[in-house]
């Protein structure tokens, strides 16, 4: 995050965790878009050396950049509180002297 946005590790750690997935989820876009517009370049030069040919959508979805999303997990609240007790589990075995 420092190297791209300029934001220090103790900024980003200090962001209430809701205000971190957005931070997250709007440098994802970004880095999505980014790797869209590299492979619009890639799909130009490589046109001419294909066979056949085709559409920039379907070299998207061949990249997996298409804008098919897969669909959002759903687990049950009690789903979600067993997996975070696993987690904070394994967090505790590392940190243990």
């Amino acid at each position: 995050m420092e190297a791209r946005y300029g934001w220090t590790d103790e900024e980003v750690l200090s962001l209430p965790f809701a205000r971190f997935l957005q931070v997250v989820e709007q440098a994802s876009k970004a880095q999505r878009e980014e790797m869209r517009r590299l492979a619009f370049l890639g799909w130009q030069v490589q046109a001419p050396l294909r066979e056949r040919q085709i559409s920039f959508a379907e070299y998207l979805d061949a990249l997996g950049l298409g804008n098919e999303r897969p669909a959002p997990v759903r687990v049950t609240k009690e789903q979600a509180e067993k997996r975070a007790d696993e987690i904070l589990a394994m967090f505790e075995a590392t940190n243990q002297p």
